[in-house]
């Protein structure tokens, strides 16, 4: 039997909005409760349900969801399928993401400067991104979307400087491998200036606690020459964090005053953080 995507979200992440339950799941739903597997709490005025037995829940969901045998080598995706029917069901629907670099460093014979001078960037798959050859000096830059990652160049740099195209939400996979390089002098992350790149943006930060906001020195004037109300009308507002940065913070009150959100594509992008710009 598939196992509801309700369900399978409670074992990946532990919680799961109680508006995803189904009303055919309300025995299911309603055991887990009484047995103390879950319990229902409430969270930025939604309602949802929290394992707070996860070992318990997964003998349940073993004994109630018997999954398809497969072969040890099956890819995530035939999993996913004998577990719910969905090939895309669960965090991850690959266990390697390809990750697209654009690399620059004062050593020009640098193999992966040579690729990115070549041919515009690097591509490398996120269980190979161990192998990348970084010095002991380097700085990391995430960058949300396709025409900023392409046009930002740091020639001639100090330190080798390492773009990471996030394509929006980047992947869980990639984020993880990202996060076990050696640490980097720097990680800067370059985003859209709305809720949902904060909300990004934040979400990388789970991975890199060392990763910086980037906000341009005129965000003010952007906003109120650039800035789109639509493009934040359907995103959920966010509230500052007691460990966010004075740039972020500058951000959602700017956000919040003018009620607009500015898409990366036209701001500025951060100088070389290796300070040679």
């Amino acid at each position: 039997m598939n196992m509801p995507p309700w369900v399978q979200q409670l074992i990946d992440d532990g919680v799961v909005a109680a508006s995803k339950v189904p009303s055919r799941a309300d025995v299911d739903r309603d055991y887990l409760l009484q047995s103390g597997m879950l319990v229902r709490e409430t969270y930025q005025r939604h309602n949802r349900l929290r394992v707070s037995d996860m070992p318990a829940l997964r003998a349940w969901v073993a004994q109630r969801f018997p999954s398809l045998e497969l072969p040890d080598d099956a890819g995530i995706r035939a999993h996913n399928i004998a577990r719910t029917g969905q090939s895309k069901a669960g965090p991850r629907t690959h266990a390697t993401q390809p990750v697209l670099l654009r690399f620059f460093a004062p050593n020009h014979d640098h193999p992966w400067v040579v690729q990115t001078r070549l041919q515009g960037m690097v591509g490398v798959l996120s269980s190979h991104l161990e192998c990348i050859p970084l010095p002991a000096r380097w700085h990391l830059v995430t960058v949300e979307n396709w025409e900023s990652f392409v046009r930002i160049t740091y020639t001639p740099t100090q330190d080798a400087v390492v773009l990471v195209y996030t394509s929006g939400q980047i992947a869980a996979e990639t984020l993880r491998c990202v996060a076990a390089l050696p640490a980097p002098c720097s990680a800067l992350h370059f985003g859209d200036i709305d809720w949902s790149g904060i909300a990004i943006y934040r979400r990388i930060r789970t991975q890199l606690p060392h990763v910086r906001w980037y906000a341009p020195p005129d965000l003010d004037q952007l906003l109120a020459q650039h800035g789109n109300a639509g493009l934040i009308a359907k995103q959920r507002p966010v509230t500052p964090h007691p460990d966010d940065s004075d740039d972020l913070r500058t951000t959602i009150q700017l956000i919040s005053m003018y009620n607009r959100g500015l898409e990366q594509e036209v701001v500025p992008p951060p100088p070389d953080p290796s300070g040679r710009g």
